[in-house]
């Protein structure tokens, strides 16, 4: 056997083996047959490592080769690992600021995800120091991608740490994501050509293909981890917890806000009831004098009665409330959403009522804020501000009070019975962990990034 014929067989064991990887995945974790099936062709790339963009896997036979005689179930890692990602819309999140940090985040979620599987066909050399390193990070933080990250850029690893846990959490190659694939990395220019103008000339049209394909991969996923779950007699924690994020609807709080506005006029000139005909006419006709003068009234939905309630228990920091605060303070800015003339009671309250502040107008808010401080720190109790709001109403505080939001960690007594105005609880994503509200309650989990104005 010559040279090539060697190499053609490798290439083809190798191909094999793959396979064969992935068909012995299947036999564990049926609800991800989709998923594991999803790479629709595989391509020889020459760099020793392995990796997919979410349509092909990309694999160095010689690195398969080499890793299958070493150790096979790390093969299988990689597979699984690599399929995790793309269930969890690792390669699709955008605004990253450090590459780096994302790459050890996404990677360490998988990893504990894998590891809480308990599935002896994956279990590597690297398992028991990978745990070691978890543990440690669960007494910070939830192990999540995104709270990972969050985490790490507050907490920043030194140079040499961050390498020894990339190294130690990494299974797949990382920038085959990004589609930034050189036409030299691969062995043959047919496949070059082929991936590079698939790339390079469709790269948009083609990432959001493969993007909405594995949205409705990792969806059918999320439906049948439930029964997953119920057969092996146990709940897989992670999995769950991580999937429930992914696919965690987020909301504008702007757009949010508008669902508590109400009908009413306002001075301003009403154009969709301004007719430029006539006005136009009695301008050319004497000069400066319009026949008709536009209304000064429009009927508009605004937000006009309303109360938002700040949870100022222990559990809840200043820095946060503010955010929330000013958040909120920089829509009502906008005569896009508040009327000018606005009665908003601001209530601050742990166990108890701590301080009622009423706003009329921009000025007072601005003056509020300038001079925020915070009451109370106690325990946390949601009744006490429905009691008070209802209070309010019987004097007569409101002509139309459409809505209260509370901003809370949500560890408190709700009320048991359905105010007459709509109530939302708004929780901080960090401090969020599927908190149940009650069933006449909106619920809205904000990123922290969101509060930034």
């Amino acid at each position: 056997m010559n040279q090539e014929e060697q190499i053609k067989k490798s290439r083809d064991l190798a191909k094999e083996i793959l396979l064969l990887t992935r068909d012995h995945l299947l036999v564990s974790l049926r609800f991800l047959h989709m998923a594991l099936y999803q790479f629709k062709s595989f391509q020889l790339i020459d760099n020793n490592t392995i990796g997919s963009n979410g349509e092909m896997l990309f694999y160095d036979y010689k690195y398969i080769l080499k890793t299958y005689k070493g150790e096979k179930e790390v093969l299988a890692r990689t597979y699984l690992h690599m399929v995790f990602h793309w269930i969890f819309y690792d390669p699709f999140k955008v605004g990253i600021e450090d590459a780096n940090l994302w790459n050890l985040a996404t990677d360490i979620a998988v990893e504990n995800i894998i590891l809480e599987l308990n599935i002896k066909a994956v279990e590597t050399q690297r398992d028991i120091e990978q745990k070691d390193v978890i543990d440690k990070l669960k007494e910070k933080t939830e192990i999540t991608a995104e709270k990972l990250y969050k985490y790490f850029w507050r907490n920043p690893l030194t140079e040499d740490q961050l390498k020894k846990d990339s190294a130690l959490f990494k299974r797949d190659e990382h920038s085959i994501w990004g589609f930034n694939l050189k036409q030299k990395q691969f062995d043959s220019q047919i496949d070059a050509e082929f991936i590079y103008k698939k790339f390079e000339e469709q790269k948009e049209e083609y990432q959001e293909e493969i993007q909405e394909e594995w949205e409705k991969i990792s969806e059918r996923v999320k439906v049948e981890l439930e029964t997953f779950s119920k057969e092996r007699g146990e709940e897989t924690t992670a999995l769950i917890q991580n999937i429930k994020e992914v696919h965690r609807d987020h909301y504008d709080y702007g757009e949010f806000l508008k669902q508590f506005s109400v009908l009413s006029e306002e001075i301003q000139v009403n154009n969709d009831e301004f007719d430029y005909g006539f006005y136009t006419y009695g301008m050319q006709l004497y000069g400066n004098l319009p026949l008709i003068e536009p209304l000064e009234h429009k009927e508009v939905y605004k937000i006009k009665d309303f109360v938002i309630a700040i949870d100022t228990s222990g559990s809840c920091s200043g820095e946060v409330v503010q955010d929330f605060l000013n958040k909120t303070y920089s829509i009502m800015k906008s005569t896009e959403n508040f009327f000018k003339k606005v009665n908003i009671h601001i209530i601050q309250c742990d166990a108890k009522i701590q301080q009622d502040t009423k706003i009329t107008s921009d000025e007072e808010f601005e003056k509020f804020m300038d001079n925020l401080q915070l009451f109370g720190f106690g325990g946390t109790d949601f009744r006490p501000v429905f009691y008070y709001v209802e209070e309010l109403i019987e004097q007569g505080e409101f002509d139309n009070l459409k809505g209260l939001i509370y901003f809370t960690d949500g560890y408190g007594i709700f009320p048991e019975w359905r105010p007459k105005y709509d109530v939302a609880f708004v929780f901080l994503d960090e401090n969020y962990n599927e908190k149940k509200v009650p069933s006449w309650a909106i619920k809205l989990v904000l990123q922290e990034d969101e509060l930034k104005i």
